[in-house]
């Protein structure tokens, strides 16, 4: 409906202009008639273009504030991973926060995985990920972060910036990211921390 809608809008903002363009008197006016009409939707690229390319260099990509040991567990904050998963990544303990502590994963030498609730983290860095930070001329920005998780300080991040065009452009309708720059996929941090061989 919301891409119907769209098109809908389109179309009939395309008719009134193609009305002004033949009701013009002259080639001033005509010329005139289309250079409005595409000012109207697009004055504000070359801006937005300007300043997205401005984040992703200051910004953008694997940042790391302090010096990282290599770690042989890591707690994990609302991704998607499972425990096999990082485990087979070479993680032996993976842990997952939840509202009375954590759930604790751990590969036994014969390969069986045991589970227990624990109260405290014994993961040194927590990765998780924000989302949907706006910045001006419709850019958005993500961040995938590993906290210390005795000082609560980021130890390192990788950053990603979407740009969705102009103006009149919403994020959520199909194609609504014009340029995207290092694109996340969430693991990008785990080779960063992780101290063992991925077993795949």
């Amino acid at each position: 409906m919301v891409g119907l809608a769209v098109l809908a809008v389109i179309a009939g903002y395309i008719a009134f202009w193609w009305f002004v363009y033949t009701k013009a008197r002259n080639r001033g006016e005509k010329i005139a008639a289309i250079v409005v009409a595409l000012l109207i939707p697009f004055w504000d690229l070359p801006f937005g273009y300007f300043h997205f390319q401005r984040l992703c260099n200051q910004d953008g990509g694997l940042r790391v504030s302090e010096r990282i040991t290599p770690q042989s567990a890591i707690c994990i904050d609302g991704l998607g991973y499972s425990p096999n998963v990082l485990i087979q990544d070479g993680f032996q303990t993976v842990e997952y926060r939840n509202g009375k502590g954590a759930r604790r994963h751990q590969s036994r030498p014969d390969g069986v995985i045991e589970s227990t609730d624990v109260s405290n983290l014994i993961s040194k860095y927590c990765v998780s990920v924000t989302y949907g930070e706006r910045f001006p001329w419709n850019i958005f920005r993500r961040d995938l972060q590993a906290i210390d998780t005795s000082s609560g300080k980021v130890a390192a991040r990788y950053t990603t910036f979407a740009w969705t065009g102009s103006w009149w452009k919403p994020s959520g309708m199909p194609g609504g990211v014009a340029a995207e720059c290092f694109p996340l996929k969430g693991d990008e941090l785990f080779p960063l921390i992780r101290s063992g061989p991925i077993k795949r």
